[in-house]
């Protein structure tokens, strides 16, 4: 979502008008960086490993293979080939736009370095292995990048963090106050404090909309913090008067009576200690304590807009996304065609019954989509009751069995992705009876449905496969669900994939 900036009306009211503010450097920075590094680390290493290899005085075939490694194609290549310029550009594809590691601590960037590193390592000798690239690949070269970009990745963003704060000329911590003691006022204190690098700031402490005859009290009111309790907006003014005050965040706040809103005489009061001063006001938005799914800001003809729940696949997105599924789904037809073959004739020759088993679910947009899998059991269940597999469940077949374990039943739903009823990756689809009894009893569960089902997704691989026979689970596997749809990149796809495939060869949840 787009930070807001506000700006007094031309009515010299306590009225706000709200805009998008143009996105910050850092931004910017942090997303160019990591590719960068990634692409510039490569292009490094392939022009300095074969000095430093011939420079060596090393006798016998190591450096033989290390001279022939320099001029070792035909057609004059040199150390760096085809296959190797085009494993680049997916690197370069996969990492751009990177996530924002200019504001976390060291621990979490180096562990997410080296796991993106060794992901997009995968990710590159999986393909290279797929398109008969494999040996046209440098390797000695690939596997100096994987040992050297974590720690390159680390040392770019600590000169980068040094030289912005020098380049912006940070002096001291802004000192902030949040007015709002309720939930909302906790988390931003929170988030305040966990700030690294250009954004850290100093907080003062909470101060009251109002100042109610009973102090209502907030959830961080222990013995070690009262004295964070600034008072009302009395004191509030009189903190911004005597310059101690840089920002002021404004959160949600107490209910008063039949209004959960401040009174106007509070709002005037507010307007006209900012107005004085040159104060920075940003406001968090109550909104965020209920699901927002893509929220950002757009217009209507001119009237600002928040978007709390959109599809996370819009424009280009859903272009990338659709794109991939494409590509991933005839891939592994083309690579599966003769298995599922197989499969289908052990099937029909096994048990009677059709070889495919067709059941309606909810699809994007809740529209009803019909979805294939290998038959495993003994009944075609869909109707208004649908009983979920268990372990040993009488109803599966011999075959059956093999293939729920190693989730080859899910094969011919990759002619679903290609029809556009599915993608590879996504929220897993469950059957009509399901939805219509979960859908009363876990918050938020039709959200889910604002992208296409898929074969697999970020809730199967963090153990939320197989039966949901409580609420709770299905809560749970909810909750993974709207996390993937938040944060959904490329790159988490990759991820979400090979760890499935990781999930075929052991899964004791699959039965």
């Amino acid at each position: 979502m787009h930070r807001l900036t506000a700006q007094a009306t031309p009515h010299n009211s306590p009225g706000l008008l709200f805009r998008p503010s143009p996105s910050a450097v850092t931004a910017w920075v942090s997303a160019l960086l990591e590719p960068a590094v990634y692409v510039g680390v490569f292009v490094l290493l392939s022009e300095a490993l074969p000095q430093l290899v011939l420079g060596l005085d090393w006798p016998g075939p190591a450096l033989e293979a290390a001279s022939s490694a320099t001029d070792r194609t035909p057609n004059g290549e040199g150390f760096i080939g085809h296959v190797d310029w085009a494993m680049l550009l997916l690197v370069l594809a996969l990492t751009f736009p990177a996530p924002d590691h200019l504001f976390s601590n060291r621990w979490q960037r180096c562990t997410q370095a080296f796991t993106t590193t060794v992901m997009l390592a995968l990710v590159i000798l999986l393909c290279a292995w797929a398109t008969r690239g494999l040996q046209a690949m440098n390797l000695g070269l690939w596997a100096s990048w994987l040992l050297v970009t974590p720690l390159v990745h680390e040392a770019a963003l600590v000169a980068v963090t040094a030289g912005l704060v020098r380049w912006t000329g940070h002096q001291k911590a802004p000192q902030v106050v949040v007015v709002g003691t309720g939930a909302m006022g906790v988390r931003a204190a929170r988030a305040i404090r966990r700030l690294r690098g250009l954004q850290v700031k100093h907080f003062r402490g909470w101060v009251d909309w109002a100042d109610p005859t009973e102090k209502v009290g907030c959830l961080e009111r222990t013995r070690a913090r009262r004295t964070l309790r600034l008072g009302a907006l009395q004191e509030l003014a009189n903190l911004v008067k005597a310059g101690g005050v840089d920002e002021i965040y404004l959160t949600g706040w107490p209910a008063q009576g039949a209004e959960a809103a401040p009174t106007s005489q509070a709002l005037q009061q507010l307007w006209q200690t900012v107005a004085d001063s040159t104060v920075t006001v940003r406001w968090i938005p109550d909104v965020l304590d209920a699901l927002l799914l893509q929220g950002q800001i757009s217009t209507l003809d001119g009237l600002p807009m928040i978007g709390l729940v959109e599809s996370p696949y819009a424009g280009v997105r859903g272009v990338i996304k659709r794109a991939s599924d494409l590509v991933l789904a005839t891939a592994a037809l083309l690579v599966s065609s003769p298995l599922m073959l197989i499969i289908g004739i052990a099937i029909r020759l096994g048990s009677p019954g059709p070889v495919l088993f067709r059941q309606r679910r909810l699809g994007l947009n809740g529209a009803v989509i019909e979805v294939w899998k290998f038959r495993t059991m003994t009944v075609m269940e869909d109707g208004a009751q649908v009983h979920q597999a268990t372990v040993n469940d009488p109803r599966v077949t011999a075959l059956g069995r093999f293939l729920r374990r190693t989730s080859l039943d899910e094969l011919p739903q990759f002619i679903n992705v290609l029809q556009g009823r599915m993608s590879v990756v996504g929220p897993r689809p469950h059957a009509l009876a399901h939805n219509q009894e979960y859908r009363q009893q876990v918050m938020a569960y039709m959200v889910r449905h604002k992208v296409r089902p898929g074969i697999t997704g970020w809730a199967q691989v963090n153990g939320f496969r197989g039966e949901t026979d409580t609420v709770d689970k299905m809560r749970r596997r909810v909750e993974h669900d709207l996390y993937y749809l938040q944060n959904w990149s490329l790159a988490l796809d990759v991820q979400i994939i090979l760890r499935t495939i990781g999930l075929v060869f052991h899964d004791g949840k699959a039965w």
